[in-house]
């Protein structure tokens, strides 16, 4: 792998300065990679490039708050849909037609969202650790996250945690790699995300989900209950389930496998 041929660059999306990275040539099929809580894209370096060198136009963003990106003038968002709607506003200045989007957790969300509002425009989805609900976080646990007092010392609660979730056959290396970059997640950024998946429901809606979808589900996964998967997995029309044993809540790095089951369903 190379990471050769990506550029970056800033758009505005909804009044917010959007950092975004791409790869590929402009007339390969579109590709978006939506990050988990707290993140950015830079989560999404090892899949990236590979899909520029195979012949995609592969864009990844900071959604609102996150990474490079200014925060939303209206606050730190808080709804699955909102996030959705602001990737969808993301492809459409950037000129995207019929894209397939991937997202990993909170990412995963927001690509069953966006699927079950925007199905007709979308050549598919690929939901990673994401389900179409997911209240998975007691009501105490996200008010301890409202103030600094309540969840001191944030930054290395979410190391430990980013590593505690891999899976036992994640790449070691990049399990420091991905824990490293979490620790600099912003406390109430983060709340709000986790808020928004704590909240996500989109179940009675999955006849909407009319587009194929790849459902890629980590094992190894604590944060997400395999009731919410065989849920989704039953709800959905047109899915393709892959189970990764040994893996946990980030298959796009925790092993190269992951991409081979990408490019074929893309393909």
């Amino acid at each position: 792998m190379t990471e050769e041929g990506i550029t970056a660059g800033y758009v505005t999306v909804d009044g917010v300065r959007t950092f975004y990275e791409e790869c590929g040539p402009r007339d390969g099929h579109d590709v978006v990679l939506v990050h988990t809580a707290g993140a950015e894209g830079l989560e999404w370096r090892h899949v990236l490039p590979r899909l520029g060198e195979d012949g995609y136009h592969a864009l990844t963003l900071d959604l609102p708050g996150h990474g490079k990106s200014l925060a939303h003038p209206d606050g730190h968002i808080d709804s699955m849909h909102e996030f959705a709607e602001f990737v969808w506003a993301f492809a459409a200045e950037m000129d995207l037609e019929s894209p397939t989007v991937a997202g990993c957790s909170i990412g995963g969300d927001v690509v069953l969202d966006l699927a079950v509002h925007h199905a007709d425009e979308l050549t598919s989805i690929v939901c990673l650790e994401g389900a179409l609900r997911t209240p998975t976080y007691p009501p105490g646990f996200l008010m301890m996250m409202e103030t600094a007092g309540g969840m001191p010392s944030f930054e290395r609660f979410y190391y430990n945690a980013s590593v505690q979730c891999h899976g036992g056959d994640a790449d070691p290396a990049r399990v420091e790699e991905h824990a490293f970059l979490h620790q600099h997640a912003i406390r109430n950024v983060t709340h709000a995300d986790l808020t928004a998946w704590n909240t996500h429901d989109v179940l009675e809606r999955a006849d909407d989900i009319t587009c194929p979808v790849l459902y890629v589900f980590g094992e190894d996964d604590y944060f997400l209950p395999e009731e919410y998967v065989e849920e989704t997995v039953d709800a959905l029309a047109d899915c393709e389930y892959r189970p990764m044993e040994g893996i946990g809540h980030y298959p796009m790095l925790e092993t190269d496998e992951f991409y081979g089951d990408l490019t074929a369903f893309l393909g």
